[in-house]
């Protein structure tokens, strides 16, 4: 058992980690979240969708939704089509299994689940992650916003051009659009629209964590428990092409 948490905690970087904007072209489209992750979050819904042999999007997917997961798979396929999709649960694995080597590779200190996950909480912790508090998109959710605010925005940035050199990028992009889909869909529409009023503030106040000293990252530590699971390759550069 712990040696399960372990590699579904530290695959902590994230289900959601790859997306920016809900199918913006590149990762500097994102709105940027400067402050501290959230990492607890993030690890809860990556052990959300793992069982012992580590994490599968279907088996997340499945958490989110219960028994409305076939009506779900249904109405995704009927606005989308069965292709981008079925492209959904690629690419969502492979960002997993990508940001799992960028945890590994700088022993990022990971927090421990929640014991059980409560997939109610789950959902509705996701959406109100993803609601912009400021600026020009205030009180509107954003997919990329929200993976700032899951992974960090250093990460964020290194898994999209790792993503860009793997697939099309119309793959990729039709990727962020299922994703913000599934996450919108897992909870109640007015429970959407009660966190974008909750989070609507003046324009005069900043952004959560928008600090002048620059994106925050994860912090590695070298005592925190490591990883377990194989690499999905080489490491890429996060340097933009």
């Amino acid at each position: 058992m712990q040696t399960f948490h372990r590699h579904a905690a530290s695959a902590v970087a994230i289900f959601f980690a790859c997306t920016i904007l809900g199918g913006a072209a590149r990762p500097a489209a994102a709105i940027p979240y400067t402050g501290t992750p959230d990492l607890k979050l993030t690890v809860d819904m990556v052990t959300a969708g793992s069982d012992k042999n580590g994490f599968d999007t279907k088996l997340l997917f499945a958490k989110m939704y219960g028994s409305r997961m076939p009506a779900e798979a249904r109405r995704l396929q009927d606005m989308y089509g069965p292709l981008p999709v079925t492209n959904f649960f690629t690419l969502m694995n492979f960002t997993v299994a990508d940001v799992l080597r960028m945890v590994k590779r700088d022993k990022v200190a990971l927090p421990a689940a929640d014991d059980p996950i409560v997939p109610e909480q789950l959902d509705s912790s996701l959406v109100a992650a993803g609601i912009v508090p400021s600026g020009h998109r205030a009180g509107r959710y954003d997919v990329g916003y929200m993976i700032e605010r899951l992974i960090s925005h250093p990460y964020h940035h290194e898994l999209m051009m790792d993503l860009y050199r793997k697939y099309p990028a119309r793959e990729v992009a039709s990727f962020h659009t299922v994703l913000g889909q599934v996450v919108k869909d897992s909870v109640p529409r007015s429970m959407v629209r009660s966190s974008m009023m909750r989070s609507r503030q003046p324009a005069h106040m900043a952004t959560p964590g928008a600090a002048t000293a620059g994106p925050a990252t994860p912090q590695p530590v070298q005592s925190s428990v490591q990883p377990s699971g194989p690499s999905p390759g080489p490491a890429a550069s996060s340097q933009p092409r």
